[in-house]
């Protein structure tokens, strides 16, 4: 009888340190958000952007970006992005022009740990 106990608390000792591993699934993501300002001559830009989680309706904000990318740690799945503000840049005139300007997806993915990149059209209105 002792025996068999010792197997079974052998077995189960076994059974609980092999899931102690250190293999478990991280939950959030890093999150890169990059505005296209590629035929923009840009002198000064500030927006807002914010993600919202599709399934948990989670939101996300941020206005601290780099050259109009913005950086976010999420929880994994799929969020929808908008990015709102102004922008002074010059035009093909040679003109200064400061203009409203959204950026905005229905879909992103942000499934892995790291490496989550998404770059987004700017239209100014």
């Amino acid at each position: 009888m002792t025996r068999i106990l010792s197997i079974t608390l052998l077995a189960l000792l076994t059974l609980i340190l092999s899931g102690c591993k250190g293999d478990h699934e991280e939950l959030f993501a890093e999150a890169t958000i990059e505005m296209d300002l590629t035929d923009l001559n840009v002198q000064e830009i500030q927006g807002t952007a914010k993600l919202r989680n599709i399934n948990s309706l989670q939101e996300y904000t941020s206005a601290q970006q780099q050259g109009g990318i913005y950086h976010f740690l999420v929880l994994r799945g799929a969020y929808q992005i908008i990015i709102e503000g102004r922008i002074k840049h010059i035009d093909e005139d040679g003109e200064t022009q400061i203009k409203n300007f959204i950026c905005y997806t229905d879909y992103a993915d942000f499934c892995h740990e790291n490496g989550n990149h998404v770059k987004l059209k700017v239209t100014l209105r």
